[in-house]
């Protein structure tokens, strides 16, 4: 399957719980969306280090329980 370079996931858990929890959630409550800039986002936190960093590389938190999942590909930091 392949991903879009940008995803914004809403969800009922905190920002902990949604990264632990993150592979397991369907991809149908995700949306995607183009011309998302860093703009947009008051916070960019935990890049590369859990486990969906290979696929995702950064997630942004664009309000709370609302996060934006940029491919590493998509911000310029993949390894």
């Amino acid at each position: 399957m392949q991903t879009a370079p940008m995803m914004i996931v809403e969800t009922e858990v905190g920002f902990a719980e949604m990264t632990r929890r993150f592979v397991a959630m369907p991809v149908r409550l995700a949306a995607t969306f183009d011309g998302v800039t860093p703009e947009a986002v008051y916070g960019r936190i935990n890049r590369g280090r859990q486990p969906w960093a290979s696929v995702w590389g950064e997630i942004w938190v664009l309000r709370p329980n609302c996060y934006l999942l940029a491919n590493s590909r998509a911000t310029g930091n993949h390894r």
